[in-house]
C-alpha cells in the first residue's frame, strides 16, 4: 500500500511539473485576458496537484492498513488529519486555560449566559442578571434533574430555545443503574474537540503509535429512537449509521458498529481485529468489558480462526441479513497464514495474549470501573499500558488524564467545557450547601461535583464525589470516589463505597489465595419480605445491618470457601476502626454486624442481564451497581447464594 502511494506521488509531481511548465509558457507570451486566466488556472492546478502529491508522499511513509483500498486510506488520512488539527487547537486553549483557571471559568460562564439568556429557562430564571461566578452562586439555586424535567419534556416535543439556543442533537439516556434513567438534552458534536484532544495527548505519550495506526474498538451499539419532536433518544455512546462511515481508524467495517447484541458484537469486532496484526491499541468503555472480551476470545478463538482462514462469518451469529452480507463481503477471501498465527498464540495461554496477537499494540484504554486494572495487566494485558483517558458522563465531559502512563489515574478538570462548583463532603446532605469554585479547592479534600454547561444545566448536582489530588498549573486534578446514590446510610452513618471496598480488602487479606471478583451490598431493609432463610439457610438479623454479596475466585482449586461469619466480623471491625459515624452508631446498638453471602460464579452476569433487561441501561453503558437499589435486584442475588451448612 505504501509503495502505491509513493508511485502515485511521483506521478502527481510529474503532472504538476507539466502544468507548471505550460502555465509559465502561456504567461511568457504577450497574453490576452483569456490567456492570463488560463495561466492562472494552470498554476493553481499545478499547486493543488503538488499538494496532493505531498499528501500521498506523507502517506507512503505511514503504516497503512493493508486491507483498505487507496481511496479509503486517503479518506482515513483526511479524517485523522482533521481530528489532529481540531485536537491540537483544543489542547492549546485547554493548556492556556489551565494557567488562568478563574479567568477561564468566568469567561466560559459569560459565554454560556450570553448564549442562553433569551431561552425560556433563561427568562424564567433571569440569567441576564448573572454576570460572574459569584452571581451564579448567589442568584441561581443548586439543581437536580427534577428541576429541568418539564423543560426536557418540551424539548422532546420539538420546542426550540427552551433551555439552550444551541442545537439539541440527542436526548442522552442515562444508564439508570444507580437510579431512574433520565433524558439529558445535549449537542453530541460539542464533545468532538475534547475527544480529539485526548487522541493528541495519547499520541504525545505513545510516539510509536502513528497517525494512521488503527485501534480495536469494542462497541455494542445502544438502541436509538425518536422523540415526539424527532430528536434522537439513546445512550451517549450509541452510534448512528451516518457516523459509522467515518470510523476508518478501526478494522471493523461500519455495519459492525451497529450490532446491538453482546455475543455478536464481540465476535465481529474480534474477527476483523484479528485480521489486522498491526493494531496499535485496544479500547472498551470499561475494564470489565475488556475482561469479558478476553474471556470470549479464549472460549471462541477456534471458531474465529476458522472464519479468518476461510473468509466466512459464523452462521450461528444472530445478525440482520443486510449486516451479515455487508460484513461477509468485507472479509474477503480469508487469510490462512494469519489464522494459523492466531491459533498458535491462543494455544500458549492467556498471559500477554493481546501483545502476542498484536505485537505493535502499545496500550489498552478503558475506565477501570471495578478495580480490574492490576489483574488485567498481569494476565491478558501483560506488556501493555492500561490507560484511562477520560472522565465522562451523560451530562458532559468532566476531565482528561494528561499523564496516561502514570499508574495512578488522575483527571484534570475540563475547565474549557464546563463551569464547576464543589460541595464539601460534609455538607452534601444540606439543601443549600456552600460551594467552592475550581480555584478555591484544597488538596486531599472530597467534594460533590456541580456542573454548569452550555446545554442548559446550571449548578447541577451530578451525584459524583471526587477527591482533589493536586493541580496541573491552576487546574484541579481529581480522582473519582463514588456516587452519592451508592452511600450506605441505615441510620445516618453515610459509609461510602471507598470504605466498603477497603473493608472487603482488609477482610480478605486473611486468605491471600482468594481474589474478590465482584461484590455488591444492600441495606437490610431492601430485603424485607424476601424469605432470607429459604435462600441462604440462615435466619436474618432483625437489627439494621449491611448485606454483602461476594463472588470470589481462588488460585487454589482445593481451597474451601472462607467462613462468612469471620468475613462479616472482619468487615465490621474495619468499619468500626476507620469510620467515626459507623463507630458511634455501632456503640449505640443501632447497627448490627453485616451479613455476608457468597454467590455462585457468574452471578453478576445474571444481575447484569436482569438490569439491562429491566432498566434504561444499555450494555454499552452498564456499570455494576455496588449498592443494590431494588428488591428485585436483591432477589436475583439471593437466588444465587451458595448455602453453607
Amino acid at each position: 500500500m505504501e509503495s502505491k502511494f509513493a508511485v502515485s506521488s511521483s506521478a502527481l509531481f510529474s503532472v504538476a511539473s507539466v502544468l507548471a511548465y505550460f502555465s509559465w509558457m502561456v504567461w511568457l507570451e504577450i497574453p490576452t485576458w483569456s490567456q492570463v486566466l488560463l495561466s492562472i488556472a494552470l498554476g493553481f492546478s499545478a499547486f493543488f496537484v503538488s499538494l496532493l502529491g505531498l499528501v500521498f508522499l506523507y502517506i507512503s511513509f505511514q503504516r497503512t492498513p493493508p486491507s483498505l483500498p487507496m481511496a479509503s486510506v486517503f479518506r482515513f488520512f483526511l479524517v485523522s488529519s482533521t481530528g489532529k488539527f481540531v485536537g491540537n487547537k483544543k489542547a492549546r486553549k485547554y493548556y492556556q486555560d489551565c494557567r488562568q483557571v478563574r479567568m477561564a471559568q468566568e469567561q466560559l460562564l459569560k459565554d454560556i449566559i450570553a448564549k442562553n439568556k433569551d431561552t425560556e429557562y433563561g427568562r424564567n430564571f433571569q440569567l441576564q442578571k448573572i454576570c460572574c461566578l459569584n452571581d451564579l452562586r448567589e442568584k441561581h439555586p443548586t439543581t437536580k434533574f427534577e428541576h429541568y424535567k418539564s423543560y426536557v419534556q418540551r424539548i422532546a416535543k420539538g420546542e426550540r430555545s427552551v433551555m439552550s439556543n444551541g442545537n439539541v442533537t440527542r436526548l442522552v439516556l442515562t444508564s439508570g443503574t444507580t437510579g431512574q434513567g433520565k433524558w439529558i438534552p445535549t449537542d453530541i458534536n460539542r464533545r468532538y474537540p475534547f475527544f480529539s484532544m485526548i487522541r493528541v495527548i495519547l499520541s504525545h505519550h505513545f510516539p510509536n503509535v502513528q497517525q494512521m495506526d488503527r485501534q480495536l474498538r469494542i462497541h455494542i451499539n445502544g438502541s436509538l429512537k425518536k422523540s415526539e419532536g424527532g430528536i434522537t433518544i439513546g445512550p451517549v455512546l450509541a452510534l448512528e449509521p451516518a457516523v459509522t462511515k467515518f470510523m476508518l481508524a478501526h478494522p471493523t467495517p461500519p455495519d459492525g458498529f451497529l450490532i446491538t447484541t453482546v455475543r455478536e458484537a464481540f465476535y465481529v469486532h474480534l474477527l476483523f481485529g484479528l485480521a489486522d496484526n498491526g493494531l496499535a491499541s485496544f479500547s472498551c468503555p470499561f475494564s470489565s468489558t475488556i475482561q469479558d472480551v478476553c474471556r470470549f476470545l479464549e472460549n471462541n478463538w477456534r471458531k474465529l480462526a476458522d472464519d479468518l482462514a476461510h473468509g466466512t462469518l459464523n452462521p450461528d451469529l444472530q445478525l440482520p441479513v443486510e449486516i451479515r452480507n455487508s460484513l461477509t463481503q468485507a472479509l474477503g477471501p480469508g487469510d490462512p497464514h494469519r489464522a494459523e498465527e492466531v491459533r498458535r498464540e491462543c494455544m500458549k495461554g492467556s498471559v500477554g495474549l493481546l501483545k502476542r496477537l498484536w505485537p505493535r499494540m502499545e496500550f489498552v484504554a478503558a475506565v477501570d470501573n471495578v478495580g480490574l486494572k492490576d489483574y488485567l495487566i498481569k494476565t491478558e494485558c501483560s506488556g501493555l499500558y492500561f490507560v484511562s483517558p477520560l472522565f465522562v458522563c451523560s451530562e458532559g465531559v468532566i476531565g482528561a488524564n494528561l499523564h496516561p502512563k502514570n499508574n495512578e489515574v488522575e483527571y484534570s478538570l475540563a475547565i474549557s467545557d464546563n463551569v464547576f462548583e464543589f460541595i464539601p463532603e460534609g455538607q452534601m446532605d444540606q439543601a443549600n450547601p456552600c460551594t467552592f469554585f475550581a480555584d478555591e479547592l484544597e488538596v486531599g479534600k472530597n467534594y460533590e461535583l456541580l456542573l454548569t454547561q452550555a446545554d442548559g444545566f446550571y449548578r447541577y448536582r451530578m451525584g459524583d464525589v471526587i477527591k482533589v489530588t493536586g493541580f496541573h498549573h491552576q487546574c484541579p486534578k481529581v480522582i473519582f470516589l463514588y456516587r452519592t446514590a451508592t452511600l450506605l446510610n441505615l441510620v445516618g452513618e453515610k459509609v461510602d463505597q471507598v470504605e466498603v471496598q477497603n473493608s472487603l480488602n482488609a477482610a480478605l487479606s486473611l486468605w491471600p489465595e482468594l481474589k474478590l471478583a465482584n461484590y455488591c451490598v444492600a441495606e437490610n431493609s431492601l430485603l424485607t419480605g424476601l424469605n432470607i432463610e429459604e435462600y441462604t439457610g440462615n435466619t436474618e438479623k432483625t437489627m439494621s445491618h449491611y448485606v454483602f454479596f461476594l463472588e470470589l475466585q481462588s488460585t487454589n482449586e482445593k481451597m474451601e470457601n472462607p467462613d462468612v461469619n469471620i468475613l462479616a466480623e472482619r468487615i465490621d471491625n474495619y468499619l468500626y476502626e476507620n469510620h467515626a459515624f459507623f463507630r458511634n452508631f455501632k456503640d449505640g446498638n443501632f447497627i448490627d454486624t453485616p451479613s455476608v453471602h457468597l454467590v455462585k460464579p457468574g452471578s453478576f452476569e445474571i444481575l447484569k442481564d436482569y438490569i439491562v433487561a429491566n432498566s434504561t441501561a444499555s450494555i454499552l453503558q452498564y456499570k455494576l451497581p455496588q449498592k443494590l437499589r431494588t428488591k428485585e435486584m436483591a432477589k436475583v442475588m439471593l437466588e444465587n447464594v451458595i448455602q453453607h451448612k
